[in-house]
């Protein structure tokens, strides 16, 4: 409901992967915000292309509200195809235990239980998950990939 060029600044954090239409949010942030203004987005991202379906359905498992994280150069496309022009990316790759990351998204303890085991098999050689899974002194960890984006309405 917000008029045209409303804003100096719109922000997403960790919500793009949980709508439908990624292109759609953006393009409306872009509407909303004034030329010269700022969409900035920080999402988790799907670190290894080749990989990402692997591992949106890991966090589909774990969280049913998950639809989809985005590739880097998905998220590009996106914000590119918004009007937006980027002028800051960076990015941070947190190692989070496994146990937290289930409990934050109340994962039903079977469901929980057959992650672990897949994640664990990986560290062991089995097959990728695309969770990149450690081992941090007994621990079962993940690493996670945040992109963290500003971009410019042009």
């Amino acid at each position: 409901p917000f008029v045209d060029d409303s804003f100096d600044l719109v922000y997403s954090r960790f919500a793009v992967h949980h709508v439908e239409n990624p292109a759609e949010v953006l393009t409306e942030s872009t509407r909303v915000v004034r030329p010269g203004g700022r969409v900035a987005v920080i999402d988790l991202v799907s670190p290894d292309p080749a990989l990402a379906d692997r591992f949106n359905d890991y966090e589909r498992r774990r969280d049913p509200s998950h639809t989809r994280a985005l590739t880097v150069e998905e998220l590009s496309h996106v914000l590119a195809t918004s009007g937006l022009e980027v002028v800051h990316r960076t990015q941070a790759e947190p190692v989070l235990p496994v146990d937290r990351w289930l409990e934050q998204a109340s994962t039903p303890f079977d469901v929980g239980d057959a992650v672990v085991d897949e994640l664990r098999a990986e560290l062991e050689g089995g097959p990728p998950t695309g969770m990149r899974p450690v081992d941090q002194d007994g621990t079962l960890s993940y690493r996670q990939t945040w992109e963290i984006v500003v971009a410019t309405k042009t």
